[in-house]
């Protein structure tokens, strides 16, 4: 490996085998494609994202024989790929052949040019073009050794790059590859400046982001300080250029705040480009203070995903997320990695769910977010949050009035997976408030379902969902309040609180359902629901029927332990008692220290 690597750059790869043995590829690298003259020699073409723990090491090739290889890899600092490629078989001849390519995108790439060969003595070398920076040449084996050189050149149009020829030390069988490589997803180059002189300028290229400009070009224009522009139209930047690399002197996580001035007018969807952590903040003000900036999609034509969450640790706070088309069904946020977080943020007035994971690997944290007017599509198990593909984690969030016939407050849709809902409320939705339409399970504590055209809470899995709702309040939904439409799920509905739904309490709760500790109350136990104030009332056998009567009790312990138990309200929201003038206010650490 060359001796210094830097997190994040693209490491590039070619290795010649002489031998016919099969070889397994190298831990954490990707083929790209192998290239093969005959049985005797072999050319292979790797990448890798670097770590930036690669610089100096070695990599380790496990073959099925004992054959020889070469290699040389290059770091090319940014994220880059392979644009295009061409490749020559070449009979034995004294010149190696690299064929014609043209580049598939736009300027601003280079050209790596590779030489392999076999020879019948160790003396053989490979001179690269004169127009080519070279490699050293690398060789192995004292009999039939091969060697490998590489030249890469700087390309400054998008025109066929032509042909480029080595010549060999002597007659040999070889294989040529033209390699062009160029940015990918990211457009923009940003970097800490490090000296100023009246004649230069210097950039860090570790405190960066984007694909770093190659040496010897021209045609680029910078600029010095000031504000950043914003995501608009089909822009992205600067979130899509976001990376944890990106920090200051002190290495502070990196955070773009979004001043709420304008609105950001969307015309494509921006997609993320690196890990996290690294932050987007709205702000109009102080910096983080929490004031909304918001993105708009606009709506006209074929809806399109708002932001696409594409990798590891982003968080985003005070965000509005609002339309995104009048066709089609897609999401306006959707996530598919894991370790993503969003604070106080809104969802709204999307073609399909509000917020939607895709392919996630692992959870995702949500707190204290809304969504409304989600599902204008009236798509089937969608609404304001949808948990599809891995376990999605919603404390204090609210989503209502999403109001189409299959509108649903809080969805549970993807396989053997799980939603947890703390303190959350579900209101005035078209379909369901919360509904589990899947196998996996579902986790809902202290949440308030008020006003649902369906059910409060509807199981509609079958006997594979498993579920708890506990110290819930189910009021005045428009079928039952918790209904177990998917028959025989494995529950427990434990002391949860019931008001006027209309098909009555519960349904078909089956053999595989607990109920523990029904609180029917005798009216509307919220302050205002109608207007959003879900706080409990005062009055008896309804809103003072939940304060203080949620489960609070822990195990009895057999090592000594006194009892402990505390005393929670029924749903989502906790009353205040009179007379208290202190306390403490919980607010997040978004700073992540």
């Amino acid at each position: 490996m060359p001796a210094t690597v830097l997190v994040g750059d693209t490491l590039l790869m070619v290795a010649t085998q002489a031998g016919n043995g099969t070889f397994t590829t190298p831990t954490n690298w990707t083929l790209y494609n192998s290239y093969t003259s005959g049985t005797s020699l072999r050319t292979y073409v790797f990448t890798k994202t670097a770590t930036g723990a690669e610089g100096g090491t070695s990599v380790t090739f496990a073959s099925t024989v004992n054959d020889d290889f070469a290699t040389t890899t290059y770091a090319i600092v940014g994220i880059v790929t392979i644009d295009a490629v061409s490749s020559s078989v070449n009979a034995s001849s004294s010149n190696c052949l690299c064929a014609t390519v043209t580049p598939a995108t736009t300027p601003g790439r280079f050209l790596i040019s590779v030489y392999s060969a076999g020879f019948a003595a160790a003396a053989g070398t490979i001179t690269v073009p004169a127009t080519q920076t070279a490699t050293t040449n690398q060789k192995n084996g004292a009999i039939n050794c091969i060697t490998l050189s590489t030249g890469y050149e700087i390309l400054t149009s998008g025109a066929a790059t032509g042909t480029r020829t080595a010549t060999l030390a002597s007659p040999s069988i070889s294989i040529g590859l033209n390699i062009v490589v160029t940015g990918i997803g990211q457009t923009g180059f940003v970097a800490a400046v490090t000296a100023v002189t009246t004649s230069t300028i210097t950039l860090s290229l570790t405190r960066k982001a984007g694909v770093v400009p190659i040496t010897g070009t021209t045609g680029y224009t910078a600029n010095v300080g000031g504000a950043w522009a914003g995501p608009s139209g089909t822009s992205g930047f600067p979130i899509n250029l976001m990376a944890t690399t990106l920090t200051d002197s002190s290495s502070n996580r990196p955070r773009i705040n979004l001043k709420s001035d304008q609105t950001y007018s969307m015309t494509a969807g921006i997609s993320t480009g690196n890990n996290g952590p690294w932050q987007v903040w709205g702000y109009t003000t102080t910096f983080g203070d929490g004031t909304y900036a918001t993105i708009d999609g606009g709506t006209t034509g074929a809806s399109y995903v708002l932001l696409t969450v594409a990798n590891f640790g982003p968080s985003f706070a005070w965000i509005k997320f609002q339309n995104n088309g009048a066709t089609g069904s897609a999401n306006g946020v959707s996530v598919s990695s894991h370790g993503s977080f969003f604070y106080r943020c809104v969802f709204s007035n999307v073609r399909g769910a509000g917020l939607g994971p895709g392919a996630i690997s692992g959870p995702l944290a949500v707190v204290e977010c809304e969504a409304f007017g989600c599902n204008q599509s009236n798509t089937a198990n969608l609404g304001g949050f949808v948990s599809n593909t891995a376990h999605m984690n919603l404390t204090r969030c609210i989503s209502h009035d999403n109001t189409g016939s299959n509108s649903n407050g809080f969805v549970l849709s993807g396989l053997n997976i799980g939603m947890t809902l703390v303190d959350c409320v579900a209101d005035s939705n078209g379909k369901d408030g919360i509904l589990g339409s899947n196998s996996g399970f579902i986790f809902v504590v202290n949440c308030s379902c008020y006003g649902n055209t369906g059910a409060g809470i509807n199981i509609a899995a079958g006997v594979a969902q498993s579920a708890i709702f506990q110290n819930c309040i189910l009021s005045q939904n428009g079928t039952f309040g918790i209904n177990n439409s998917g028959g025989q799920s494995s529950s427990v509905i434990q002391n949860c609180a019931f008001f006027s739904n209309t098909s009555g309490q519960t349904n078909n709760l089956g053999n595989f359902t607990t109920l523990m500790g029904t609180v029917t109350l005798s009216g509307d136990p919220f302050t205002a629901a109608a207007s959003g104030d879900f706080s409990l009332n005062s009055t008896a056998g309804a809103g003072a029927a939940c304060r203080g009567a949620g489960i609070g009790t822990y195990p009895t312990t057999q090592g000594g332990y006194g009892s402990t138990l505390g005393y929670p309200d029924i749903g989502a929201v906790q009353h205040q008692d009179a007379g208290g003038v202190g306390g403490v206010i919980f607010v997040p650490n978004l700073e992540g220290t």
